[in-house]
């Protein structure tokens, strides 16, 4: 699943408090013009990609 936040760093930080694990840290995503994203593990199987932008790369 991904979802489109705010703030990513933000959003992880509220994250920890809930004790749900980053799987990757927010790191620059080729589908989406190398803006960041991140990855994190919600518990029962539920992995979530976070972003926080509107861009999407021109990919073929």
């Amino acid at each position: 699943m991904c979802f489109k936040c705010d703030n990513i760093k933000n959003q992880l930080e509220e994250f920890a408090t809930k004790r749900i694990r980053v799987l990757t840290p927010p790191l620059p995503g080729e589908a989406f013009d190398n803006e960041n994203i991140a990855f994190v593990y919600a518990g029962q199987g539920l992995n979530i990609e976070l972003i926080d932008t509107d861009k999407k790369a021109d990919i073929l």
